[in-house]
């Protein structure tokens, strides 16, 4: 109730008048998620090549110092240590383009030796942060000196180094030429993905456009098709398997709209026909009245024949009128509980004086307990309807039967006449609305011929069905199949 009462709510003043945002086409939801996925993958792509060149340039860098550390340590190992080939080792390549640096510390922390410039270019705090491992896969660290230049420094702990018994060496390198190789990297790279988003976005539009041509073919071929075009249907041959159901279906409720504009159709020019008739007699029975004075016995007639005919219309819009409205989706109908055995014998009383004028015996057997919640009035108008048609064709000193059968799960009401019957022709018809079998009859006779119609909407409406069975000459049976009350 509190959902209720929200949802009911009325809308602020800056909800009423905000724009309303049209949702994204299909065509636009997928090229998005096509050119997110493909470029989500490129770019994972390029990064996992960017990491790989930074760790083999690392690697590259640790070797050089690790390198470096090894013929130190080999250098400060020896039993008596060449003190110039050791100054030569730390203070090479002072003018390369690629300088090395390297520095020996003494366990309280001393600087034994260390290369020339070393201590504005990398100052020992630098070495702060950096692990002091004694093995042979030991990893540097990349920071920048004091000048802002980019540096890949490795600190180690030896032991037994000759003269000193504990030693720490310290080495880096510059690695500027590394970082600059890394930028034109990086702005390739960018320039390079900025290209994969925009094929991406062309590949995406142009894949997603061509996948959706079926689509639009399916929507023009819907466009041209209107209410004087229903007998058209939509190509399913060469359509994809997820559009192929689709189409089917389209097509299937085409056929459907197709039947009922025609029956449509079919129902308007009856209702045309069947109108024009009682009209017609209407206005000629006035016009000829009114060509000349008449007598007040002569327009006493002329008005008992109006309302004859106005009598007539009205029972028939009164009939159309309920099977319109049987066939809405609104109709309700009142159920309760009715003892079929007792509906029979009572429409029996009430149909009996008109079966005696008719020279016919009207006979009833129900078989006991049949009981069924349904719209009693309903019930005995359609009953009624079979009855009269019975009467109405059936000859002298024949006999009319209502019978009440239980048939387990349902029950069955059957009139049965052995009047004239219905040609095997006419019987697929018989049920629709103003059809006759025999065309002879008109509505000037109370013929209108929607009895029928009427029984099988009322048997509809409840959960039921209606079968017509008849012999030319040997009569006509009608069953109505209701479901039993639970």
């Amino acid at each position: 109730m509190f959902y209720a009462e929200r949802a009911m709510a009325p809308r602020s003043p800056a909800e009423e008048f905000r724009p309303h945002r049209a949702p994204w086409s299909l065509a636009a939801r997928l090229t998005g998620w096509y050119v997110v996925s493909a470029f989500a993958l490129v770019l994972i792509v390029t990064g996992g090549l960017y990491l790989a060149l930074v760790n083999s340039l690392a690697q590259a860098e640790d070797e050089i110092l690790l390198n470096k550390v090894h013929v130190l340590s080999n250098l400060l190992s020896a039993p008596q240590p060449d003190e110039t080939v050791i100054a030569q080792e730390i203070g090479e390549d002072t003018n390369a383009p690629r300088r090395t640096y390297a520095r020996v510390l003494s366990a309280t922390g001393s600087v034994l030796r260390e290369s020339p410039g070393m201590n504005a270019e990398v100052p020992f705090d630098l070495f702060a942060s950096a692990l002091h491992p004694s093995t042979a896969d030991a990893r540097g660290m990349t920071v920048h000196g004091p000048n802002g230049r980019p540096l890949r420094i490795l600190s180690m702990f030896l032991h037994n180094t000759g003269v000193v018994t504990q030693t720490t060496i310290q080495v880096a390198a510059d690695v500027t030429s590394d970082q600059m190789l890394l930028t034109r990297y990086r702005t390739d790279l960018a320039f390079a993905l900025g290209i994969a988003l925009l094929i991406c976005g062309g590949a995406g539009y142009q894949i997603v456009h061509a996948g959706l041509r079926p689509v639009r073919l399916i929507a023009q071929a819907a466009e041209d098709i209107g209410a004087s075009t229903l007998d058209r249907r939509l190509k399913v041959s060469g359509l994809p398997s997820e559009l192929r159901s689709l189409a089917a279906t389209f097509n299937a409720m085409l056929q459907r709209l197709d039947a009922s504009f025609s029956r449509l159709r079919q129902f308007s020019d009856d209702i045309a026909h069947e109108l024009r008739t009682p009209i017609n007699r209407v206005l000629i029975a006035n016009e000829v009245a009114l060509g000349q004075a008449r007598t007040s016995d002569e327009y006493r007639d002329v008005l008992a024949s109006n309302v004859d005919a106005c009598g007539r219309l009205s029972q028939m819009v009164q009939s159309l009128l309920f099977l319109a409205r049987s066939e809405g989706p609104q109709s309700r109908i009142e159920r309760e509980m009715t003892d079929l055995a007792d509906e029979l014998s009572a429409l029996r009383e009430f149909y009996e004086p008109l079966a005696s004028e008719a020279g016919l015996e009207l006979a009833v057997a129900c078989d006991g307990g049949l009981m069924a919640q349904v719209d009693r009035s309903l019930l005995r108008r359609a009953i009624g309807n079979l009855i009269t048609n019975s009467i109405a064709h059936t000859p002298r000193g024949h006999s009319i039967s209502m019978l009440g059968k239980d048939e387990g799960v349902s029950m069955s009401i059957e009139v049965i006449d052995t009047g004239q019957g219905i040609g095997v022709e006419h019987l697929p018809h018989v049920f629709d609305r103003f059809y006759r079998a025999d065309p002879n009859r008109s509505t000037s006779e109370g013929h209108l011929g929607l009895g029928l119609s009427i029984v099988k909407s009322i048997a509809a409406l409840h959960g039921g069905s209606v079968e017509i069975e008849s012999l030319v000459g040997q009569g006509t049976t009608v069953r109505i199949r209701l479901p039993k009350a639970v």
